[in-house]
């Protein structure tokens, strides 16, 4: 192979087994959930690159990055908001501390929340692209 292909041959078969294999520095990270949407019976949640937010049948919440320990696990402060039916006067319920924690599983991924109160809700069984199964307070 001449020396001119041979020059451009080795930048794309590289920039190909980043993609391919990891490694590419805008893939995504495995230190992370990955981003996108995961869902299952009474929740759904939405990752993000800044943190994610969460939906529950009744209630809603927020926390930090899902960032991943070597056993694929994560724990993570966030917020957690009563919801209750009919029209609320604002400003409604206040958010209140959370802990959230779980692990990630290939495309599955286990969430449990901590309450400020010390109650514990969960494990969430979730999975990688599913909308999640809401039936929200009436």
């Amino acid at each position: 192979m001449p020396a001119r292909l041979r020059s451009r041959s080795v930048p794309a078969l590289a920039a190909l087994g980043a993609a391919c294999f990891g490694g590419s520095p805008g893939g995504p990270d495995p230190a992370r959930v990955p981003e996108g949407v995961w869902g299952g019976r009474g929740i759904r949640l939405e990752v993000g690159a800044q943190g994610a937010a969460v939906e529950f049948d009744c209630a809603h919440g927020a926390m930090e990055e899902l960032e991943l320990d070597d056993r694929g696990r994560f724990e993570v402060a966030g917020t957690y908001t009563r919801e209750q039916p009919g029209p609320v006067t604002p400003p409604g319920p206040a958010p209140a501390p959370a802990r959230y924690e779980g692990g990630l599983a290939g495309n599955e991924l286990t969430l449990d929340v901590e309450l400020e109160s010390g109650a514990r809700i969960g494990p969430y069984p979730l999975r990688r692209g599913q909308p999640g199964q809401l039936v929200k307070c009436l």
